[in-house]
């Protein structure tokens, strides 16, 4: 099985500024007053949301994908 790469939050990091909405160029992040949401089939994995973020509340994880 191969390893795929998840975008995790730390909501108790997140101030729900949106510096990584406006960085994402495939728009798959969204985010409100309360929440957090990332579109994982749009998400390329490309890391520039985790760069930017000015509270370091992003991160990839690793899950067990498909061969």
């Amino acid at each position: 099985m191969e390893a795929v790469r998840t975008l995790s939050w730390d909501r108790s990091r997140c101030d729900f500024c949106g510096t990584c909405v406006g960085v994402c160029p495939a728009d798959a992040i969204i985010v409100d007053v309360s929440d957090w949401v990332v579109d994982g089939e749009r998400c390329t994995g490309c890391g520039d949301c985790i760069a930017v973020c000015p509270y370091r509340a992003l991160s990839f994880g690793e899950q067990d994908g498909a061969d």
